[in-house]
């Protein structure tokens, strides 16, 4: 969903998402209530830990709850550190209200599902590519219980095996661990990012980490790991990067052709005209 408004939307910031209510609410059956209460231990101590985990945080930790509600800036700190501080106090508040205190059986805080590269998610998903799909999870886990699949770890464990192949470098394996780096060239591939800029976010992540120019330097390092990384990326999404090149060739062809810009319609007859 995404929204017109450039604030107070359900894709804003901690302390924006934090303060939206739906006027009308829904009455929570049981499965209902589960993903409530994976949602508030979420916010408490992050997505990556197990589906089950984040449900028995939030029953574990039903007393802790009662006081934070009972008097938030009292005991802001005992939330203000957690993941996501804002939406953690709005839903720690919407649980206890409807399911530990029981004064209404209508929710009406959102609770967000969000994707992993969400772009490469859609293009795996139209081509039916179940690697790509596995790893945007738009395919169920084996066990449910199981965390979320990472896409971007995937890409540096791809990363580190190319590198660890040639003892000329696999020294930088263990510089390949942050899934902040993971992330430089896949959540831009989509967007059409340029290999310059992949090499300017490369540089800058080891900048900030006192790692540039000294360990790292810009030649060779930051070429050849942007290679890795885009590699790498591939292989996690071999068909969403497939579908890339064959987009960018149709423009060039249509480009050639006379076209100065791109139309079709959708299966809902909308009308896309870049």
């Amino acid at each position: 969903m995404y929204s017109q408004q450039s604030f107070l939307h359900p894709q804003s910031s901690d302390l924006e998402r934090g303060i939206i209510r739906f006027k009308e609410g829904c009455k929570l059956n049981k499965r209902g209530e589960e993903n409530a209460a994976q949602a508030v231990g979420a916010a408490f101590r992050g997505n990556k830990v197990s589906y089950e985990e984040r449900s028995r945080w939030t029953y574990d930790n039903k007393e802790l709850i009662k006081v934070i509600t009972k008097d938030p800036l009292e005991m802001r700190e005992l939330w203000q550190d957690c993941d996501e501080p804002w939406q953690f106090l709005q839903l720690a508040r919407e649980f206890n209200r409807v399911c530990f205190l029981g004064e209404t059986n209508e929710w009406k805080v959102g609770i967000g599902a969000d994707s992993t590269a969400s772009g490469l998610q859609l293009l795996s998903g139209m081509r039916r590519d179940p690697k790509g799909m596995q790893f945007t999870n738009f395919l169920p886990p084996d066990n449910p219980n199981d965390p979320p699949q990472d896409a971007y770890k995937e890409v540096l464990r791809i990363a580190r095996r190319i590198v660890s192949e040639d003892p000329a470098t696999e020294w930088l394996a263990q510089h390949l661990h942050d899934r902040e780096l993971g992330k430089k060239i896949l959540m831009k591939a989509i967007y059409g990012a340029s290999t310059q800029t992949y090499r300017y976010d490369i540089k800058e992540f080891f900048q900030k980490r006192g790692l540039f120019p000294e360990t790292i330097n810009y030649t060779p390092h930051i070429p050849y790991l942007t290679t890795v990384l885009e590699e790498a990326s591939r292989q996690v999404f071999p068909i969403a990067f497939e579908t890339l090149t064959w987009l960018k060739k149709l423009w060039k062809i249509a480009k050639g052709n006379g076209s100065s810009a791109a139309i079709w319609t959708t299966p809902n007859n909308d009308l896309i005209h870049i």
